[in-house]
């Protein structure tokens, strides 16, 4: 992956639905590994029902093996997390947006309270003073 900002969803979305059209092309079914052999067999029910393997890599070095069996299952479930993940963040955003709008109006509306704390009423405030005073 290159450097992509965490919070650019519309990069993770491309990355996610990369990563998922990537595992789709992939050899269907379970991937595993067997050390004795050092190869990597997608397992798969036959047309018979019967368990069948299919050869997918050889695997040197060995602890790679492991690794690479399981992303055929990590990699589509990590991506789809993500999609998931950024359309919940997005949701957030859109609703935290509403809720930031409401403080700014709120802020807007108590500026003459403030005003009335601060100098005793709003014509009170020196920084409306035009004339100097003695």
């Amino acid at each position: 992956m290159t450097d992509i900002d965490p919070l650019d969803l519309t990069a993770l979305r491309a990355y996610a639905h990369a990563a998922l059209e990537r595992a789709e092309k992939a050899a269907p079914g379970l991937w595993d590994y067997d050390p004795d052999d050092e190869e990597i067999f997608a397992t798969y029910l036959d047309e018979h029902l019967g368990i069948s393997r299919h050869w997918i890599a050889d695997c040197m070095p060995p602890y790679n093996g492991p690794f690479i069996a399981a992303a055929r299952l990590d990699v589509p479930n990590l991506a789809a997390s993500v999609l998931t993940l950024a359309a919940k963040l997005e949701q957030a955003w859109a609703e935290n947006a509403a809720h930031v709008l409401d403080v700014a109006r709120l802020a807007e509306a108590l500026d003459p309270l403030r005003e009335i704390v601060a100098y005793g009423s709003v014509n009170n405030d020196p920084r409306l003073w035009t004339e100097v005073r003695d």
